[in-house]
């Protein structure tokens, strides 16, 4: 990974600069959204940053299976939440 002058990795400063970004378009949306999409929202990016801070500090030989346990833990948590509550489909 690349550092900058400040002997930061890029990516991180990058990612720093996009959660700025984006936390004040969060504080434009209306109240409503601002609740129940800014938390997901928030918590995507917050847990993207720890995921890069955490790849940042291992070695480069364990980086790829740290990568499959990220990308198999994400995936598991995306299946749960898709089977929750009743299949619109059913529904129908």
């Amino acid at each position: 990974m690349e550092k900058s002058k400040d002997n930061r990795f890029v990516i991180i400063v990058k990612i720093e600069k996009y959660i700025e970004y984006m936390l004040t378009i969060l504080l434009k949306l209306p109240r409503t959204e601002k609740f129940s999409i800014g938390t997901e929202v928030k918590t995507s990016m917050y847990e993207m940053m720890k995921n890069i801070l955490l790849a940042s500090k291992i070695d480069k030989n364990e980086r790829l299976s740290i990568y499959n346990i990220i990308c198999w833990n994400r995936r598991k948590r995306n299946e749960s939440k898709s089977h929750r509550g009743v299949n619109p489909l059913v529904e129908v």
